[in-house]
C-alpha cells in the first residue's frame, strides 16, 4: 500500500509536467484533459509533430515515461472515442479481456443494491454514447450481462421502465424502451444538466465552510459584544471639544468627579474625558 499522500503528490508532479512539457505546445483551441496519469488530447497537428511533442515530454523527468496511442479511435477511462470524418463520436469502452461479471442477483445483498446496479449502468449508457445507435448497443449489452448474472427478465424490465419514466413520459407501460433518437437526447440533456458527484461534493464542502465561517463570525461578534460590555461597564466617558479656550476643562472635570464621588462605589470606575473621534 502506498502513502496516504501518494495521489496528492502524483497530482502535483503531473500538474507541473503538464504546464511545462505539454500545455505550452498546444494551441488554445486544442482539447486537452486528464485524470491523474491518464491523458487525452485532440489535435489538428500531424502525427509526426505529435510524436515529437510526446518524445520531448518523455525527457522531462526520468520517472515519468509515456506510453501513447495515436489513432482515430482511442479509449480514455471508460469512454471510447472515434474520429468519424472530423466528427467525434463517443461510446462506452469495454476491455477485450473483461468478463461480463456483475453483482450476482443470488447474492445476499439488500434489494436496493441490485436496483442501483442497473440504474448506474443505464445512466452510463445514456451519458457516454453520443449517438442513439451506440446507446442501443450498450443497452443490449447491459441486458445480456444482467441475465448472465441471474437477474430475472421481469425485474430488468421493471428497472429499465422506472429509469426511463423518471425523465420522460413513455406511452407504453409494457416495453421498457425509448423509441427514438429524440427521446434519447432528451434524457441525455437532463442528465448532463445535473451536477456530477465531484461537483456535489465541492458544493457541499463550500456550503459547510460558509456555514462554519458564518457561525464563527457570529460567535466572534457575540464574544466582542460581551468583551466590550465588560470592558466599558466600569468606565465613564465624557466627550469634549478640543479647543484652546477649553484647555483646562478636562482637569477641572476630573477634580469635580474626584471631589464628589470620593469614598463611594463610583470612585472605583475609570473616568475618561477627552475629544470624540
Amino acid at each position: 500500500m502506498g502513502s496516504a499522500f501518494t495521489l496528492t503528490l502524483a497530482n502535483i508532479v503531473m500538474w507541473q509536467w503538464e504546464r511545462q512539457a505539454i500545455l505550452p505546445k498546444l494551441p488554445s483551441h486544442e482539447f486537452y484533459g486528464g485524470y491523474i496519469d491518464d491523458i487525452f488530447l485532440a489535435s489538428n497537428e500531424s502525427e509526426t509533430t505529435l510524436k515529437e511533442w510526446l518524445e520531448n515530454a518523455n525527457l522531462f523527468h526520468p520517472n515519468i515515461k509515456l506510453t501513447y496511442t495515436i489513432s482515430k479511435t482511442v479509449s480514455f477511462l471508460d469512454v471510447l472515442l472515434n474520429n468519424n470524418n472530423g466528427v467525434l463520436v463517443s461510446s462506452v469502452y469495454h476491455k477485450l479481456a473483461a468478463e461480463p461479471c456483475l453483482l450476482s442477483f443470488l447474492s445476499d445483498h439488500p434489494r436496493h443494491v441490485f436496483r442501483n446496479v442497473i440504474q448506474t449502468l443505464l445512466m452510463r449508457a445514456i451519458l457516454y454514447p453520443s449517438t442513439f445507435e451506440a446507446f442501443n448497443e450498450e443497452r443490449r449489452r447491459i441486458r445480456l450481462t444482467l441475465l448472465l448474472n441471474g437477474y430475472p427478465s421481469k425485474y430488468i424490465n421493471t428497472q429499465f421502465h422506472e429509469f426511463f419514466t423518471k425523465y420522460l413520459s413513455i406511452s407504453s407501460s409494457i416495453l421498457p424502451l425509448i423509441d427514438n433518437e429524440q427521446q434519447f437526447f432528451i434524457i441525455r440533456e437532463k442528465l448532463l444538466a445535473q451536477p456530477s458527484i465531484g461537483q456535489m461534493i465541492v458544493n457541499k464542502r463550500a456550503a459547510t465552510i460558509t456555514t462554519i465561517t458564518q457561525e464563527t463570525s457570529v460567535q466572534a461578534h457575540i464574544k466582542t459584544l460581551k468583551y466590550d460590555d465588560e470592558t466599558f461597564r466600569n468606565n465613564i466617558f465624557i466627550h469634549c471639544t478640543h479647543e484652546a479656550r477649553l484647555e483646562g476643562t478636562k482637569r477641572h472635570i476630573h477634580e469635580i468627579h474626584d471631589d464628589i464621588f470620593k469614598n463611594t462605589n463610583q470612585a472605583e470606575k475609570t473616568f475618561n474625558c477627552g475629544p470624540s473621534k
